[in-house]
């Protein structure tokens, strides 16, 4: 996978995920989010790192109800 606003170390059975974008101290955008989600779900559905769950749905909370 072609990254570029992120990079993915591998040290034996640790998986380092850095954010590469000092210009702007790292925050997020949509390309940076989608990138990220990209190499989270990568990182779940390889069986080699030993992770043992699959990448949750993603869901949207709501703010709490009041009364």
């Amino acid at each position: 996978m072609d990254l570029k606003f992120s990079k993915v170390t591998r040290k034996g059975p640790i998986t380092i995920v850095t954010l590469s974008r000092p210009e702007v101290y790292n925050a997020l955008h949509t390309d940076a989010h989608f990138e990220l989600n990209k190499v989270f779900d990568d990182f779940c559905a390889d069986p080699s790192n030993g992770s043992r769950s699959s990448p949750a749905p993603a869901t949207r909370r709501s703010a709490p109800a009041t009364t």
